[in-house]
């Protein structure tokens, strides 16, 4: 399993590690209503199988987290639109930006992309699922002026983390093209025109020239997303397009809001997380991560040890 000898075709095992692969082949016998095989007779992890992970860890090759990208990225993606699906799909990568949305929340995602347990709960978002206001007020997705609300509040009804009816709002932002209200408003006007629409049409829905409705994808998103970094370069960036992929935009809304100053509570809040593992998508290599630190750092040169009693 380790040199993927069982695979042929594979030069490499799934998961990278054969520790992570153990754990999925794991969620797929506990999704199926199977016991978990990485038990022993005592219903705790078998010690053997640990000492043998163990020993794994030191030849096993890095973790290869995929990179954040910038806002400045997003931009080129809206800038350089050349169809009406290209400009929707931008406009829904905006949204997933600042929602910091998981792919399978906004898009088409095959279930041999996402883990078993993950699949059945995550949902992809609805039509009902957006709700605009104006002050107070409640706008009407099908006939109220969309671009005129304040704010936009989405509600995610089944989550990965088994959260449901969360609803994160955001305010329009200061900039007449990159926000999330009026990239919202944009998807859900074209949403509303196609035929049959109803509180039930997903997100990412979208009519083609020839009236067929298509279904934008992870797969369609991962190409944009990479198109793009190629555009800018890797002297730009810092990263190649093959380091990305659409858990970048998670880890672009997580790394923002790092960026800008605010607080865990609101990181955690705005992305959903019900824990510290955010900080798995805080990149620290990021060079405007430490802006600052050093100066800091010796601004008091020297304290006072209270002596031990």
């Amino acid at each position: 399993m380790r040199d993927a000898q069982f695979s042929p075709g594979y030069t490499r095992i799934k998961e990278g590690s054969v520790h992570s692969t153990v754990d999925y082949v794991a969620q797929v016998f506990r999704a199926n209503n199977r016991r978990d095989p990485r038990l022993d007779s005592s219903d705790v992890k078998s010690f053997l199988l640990s000492r043998l992970l163990r020993a794994y860890r030191n030849t096993d090759p890095d973790v290869q987290h995929q990179k954040a990208v910038p806002v400045s990225l997003l931009r080129l993606i809206l800038s350089s639109a050349s169809s009406s699906l290209e400009f929707f799909s931008a406009h829904l990568l905006i949204v997933a930006f600042f929602f910091a949305m998981r792919s399978c929340e906004y898009t088409k995602v095959s279930r041999e992309q996402i883990h078993p347990e993950a699949s059945r709960r995550t949902k992809l978002l609805c039509l009902r699922n957006f709700r605009f206001f104006r002050g107070s007020c409640l706008l009407n997705n099908f006939h109220d002026d969309l671009f005129s609300a304040d704010s936009i509040s989405i509600t995610f009804e089944f989550q990965k983390n088994e959260a449901r009816q969360e609803t994160v709002t955001q305010e329009k932002s200061s900039d007449p093209s990159f926000c999330p209200v009026r990239s919202a408003a944009t998807i859900i006007m074209f949403i509303v025109r196609l035929p049959g629409a109803s509180p039930d049409t997903s997100i990412n829905s979208f009519r083609t020239s020839d009236g067929s409705v298509v279904l934008v994808s992870s797969s369609m998103i991962l190409a944009t997303l990479r198109n793009a970094a190629d555009s800018m370069g890797k002297d730009a960036l810092g990263f190649t397009s093959s380091e990305i992929g659409c858990h970048s935009i998670r880890s672009a809304c997580a790394m923002a809001l790092c960026l800008a100053g605010y607080p865990e509570f609101t990181i955690m809040l705005i992305g959903r997380w019900r824990s510290y593992s955010f900080l798995r998508y805080i990149r620290k290599q990021i060079q405007q991560f430490y802006s600052g630190i050093s100066s800091r750092m010796i601004q008091l040169e020297h304290f006072f040890t209270i002596p031990r009693l």
